[in-house]
């Protein structure tokens, strides 16, 4: 036990004599030109009085408990410096001290050679030595972290402070989630999620092929209506190994095309994409909806309505089960092909004030039918309803946005919304909800859905998207009055191609697909992460930094060829060491979503 504290002492002393180096070098360093007074001092003074080495006064062979590379936060008469170990060897210890600059932040380096004797400690600093009273047996009880004083041969006093340098911890949070394919993907098949009046809610036909046919093929099925089901595909992401824990995840509502007549939410292509956006991290929904329609204009647009009513009360059943499902109410996301992206566009911006007419049929309460219902109930011969009027209001009102389909009442906000060779019939819907971004894919050669804006099928032998289902705004259409609105949009343009791109001959064209989905996913990620970490300077050349983004939620920082002096959640100041090859700066953390960030400068 004795050997022991002889060894404690002795570490002891070795740190106390660093702090002896620290004061003495800090002192050459500030070129006080007045010898210090026998009192206690409140800076660090320079003339310490030089010693030749005494001979009687032998070196004690010290078993210092150190290790080659710890450091010490050196605090003497208030400054502050950093000192490391490069050597022990017998009683002596070898390094180096950096000293703060009184302005900037690269600290200078100087070496020193410290050594415990009997009745002293001695210290030489290049060509000169120096004596400081005390022995091991005056340092026992010495506390890292707590103030001492140390006196030299004139008995000036500095206060010295030695504190462990221990960098804080960091991490590097390796989170590639939204990003890359590295989750399992489970699949819940035909999961209910409401009840309605409708034709039917699948029909198998590619939207590659021609809809002409698909037309005819149904006119049978539209004479009356009947309850459907109404059902969903769900795909989730899981863990690769037993250990792995999901977050709560974003979720993408995936709806079919097909002109509302016909599709299944086993459309091979948005199978693709689900396994694909399941993999990444997300949870994705495919959706089968009501379909089908007499030819006439009103009802096209009915039907229109009633796939929107699915698709809302589909993403209401989905927030309402959101813990159930693992998915995060806070990222919604959808996205749609040809007529399903119509329908995900009237999911994000359309409000029940918007409601097409032909929704409303005997219902409505508009002052344009309250007058009809009145021309007729008085038989005024001038003011009568043309048969189109009579039809429409004959017909069942359909009700509000969120009146179809399930009782549930949720609330949701779209974050933004993949439109993928869609378009819009009304592009004043983009003045609601202008936090929801917009990512159109269109090609420019599309038959069937204009580019631009324009007509529905323009190469079939009869005009019947001007007569049927009225002008169209497609994918430049929308994001030119999106950018106008001031609002996030971004078109990509397939050049030559035509009408579902990603589809060939029944088959998914792989290339086109992966391309999509690439596009989606980094549009998606920028508005889960609309604002990303970064690192930028605070102060010119005071070594003060601090993450540039609000969304943050944990900071971890780290130093390459400096030391930190002190840290904060969002900020921190460096003193960069002036013998280092290169500077740099590294942070990790998490957003306040969960999902994980990494960012690095070099500093010059």
């Amino acid at each position: 036990m004795k050997r022991k504290n002889n060894a404690i002492s002795l570490t002891i002393l070795v740190l106390l004599g660093i702090g002896c180096v620290v004061a003495i070098l800090w002192a050459q360093s500030t070129k006080h030109a007045t010898p210090p007074e026998p009192q206690r001092q409140d800076t660090l003074v320079m003339d310490i009085a030089q010693e030749e080495p005494d001979s009687e006064d032998s070196e004690v062979e010290g078993g210092y408990d150190l290790r080659v590379g710890e450091q010490y936060m050196a605090i003497v008469n208030g400054d502050t410096a950093f000192v490391d170990i490069q050597e022990v060897e017998g009683a002596h210890i070898r390094g180096h001290v950096y000293f703060l600059p009184d302005s900037g932040a690269i600290a200078t380096r100087a070496e020193y050679d410290f050594a415990t004797h009997l009745f002293s400690n001695r210290l030489t600093v290049g060509d000169r030595h120096f004596s400081f009273k005390g022995g091991p047996a005056e340092l026992r009880g010495y506390v890292d972290g707590l103030e001492h004083i140390v006196a030299d041969k004139d008995d000036s006093l500095y206060r010295v402070q030695f504190i462990s340098y221990v960098p804080p911890h960091y991490a590097i949070v390796m989170d590639d989630r939204y990003k890359e394919a590295n989750h399992g993907v489970r699949i819940s098949r035909n999961i209910l999620y409401g009840r309605s009046e409708g034709y039917w809610t699948s029909k198998d036909w590619d939207e590659s092929h021609n809809y002409a046919k698909a037309f005819f093929s149904g006119l049978a099925q539209t004479t009356s209506v009947r309850q459907l089901p109404l059902r969903l595909d769900l795909y989730q992401p899981v863990p690769t190994n037993e250990v792995g824990h999901i977050e709560p995840a974003p979720l993408i509502l995936f709806i079919h095309g097909g002109a509302y007549y016909v599709g299944d939410k086993g459309d091979y292509a948005i199978q693709h994409w689900c396994r694909h956006f399941a993999s990444m991290g997300y949870v994705c929904a495919s959706i089968d909806y009501r379909m089908g329609f007499f030819p006439k204009r009103d009802n096209i647009a009915r039907a229109s309505y009633m796939a929107l009513q699915d698709a809302h009360a589909a993403m209401r059943f989905l927030v309402h089960n959101a813990h159930a499902y693992g998915i995060d109410p806070d990222r919604l996301f959808v996205a749609g092909t040809s007529a399903g992206a119509l329908t995900a566009l009237d999911l994000a911006f359309m409000t029940d004030k918007d409601r097409p007419d032909a929704s409303y049929g005997f219902g409505r309460t508009g002052r344009r039918c309250k007058g009809l219902q009145a021309a007729m109930q008085e038989g005024d011969s001038t003011d009568m309803p043309s048969e189109r009027q009579k039809e429409r209001l004959n017909k069942k009102n359909l009700g509000g946005i969120a009146q179809s389909g399930n009782v549930m009442t949720d609330r949701f906000h779209i974050l933004a919304v993949a439109n993928l060779w869609g378009a819009m019939n009304d592009l004043d819907l983009l003045s609601n909800n202008p936090r929801t971004g917009i990512l159109s894919v269109h090609g420019d050669a599309d038959p069937v859905v204009p580019y631009d804006e324009g007509y529905a099928f323009s190469d079939a032998d009869i005009n019947i998207g001007k007569t049927l289902i009225g002008k169209l705004y497609g994918g430049a259409a929308i994001t030119r009055r999106a950018t106008q609105l001031g609002r996030k949009a971004s078109l990509v343009t397939l050049h030559g191609a035509g009408h579902a791109p990603h589809k060939e001959s029944g088959r998914l064209n792989q290339a086109v697909a992966d391309r999509i989905a690439d596009t989606v996913a980094s549009f998606f990620y920028e508005e889960m992460v609309p604002h990303p970490a970064a690192i930028e300077r605070v102060g010119g050349g005071s070594g003060c930094f601090r993450i540039a983004s609000a969304e943050v939620a944990k900071v971890m920082w780290k130093v390459e060829g400096g030391f930190i002096l002190t840290h904060s959640p969002h900020e921190i100041r460096v003193v960069w060491r002036g013998d280092a090859p290169c500077h740099r700066l590294y942070a990790s953390g998490l957003y306040e979503n969960g999902i994980g960030w990494n960012a690095g400068i070099i500093v010059k």
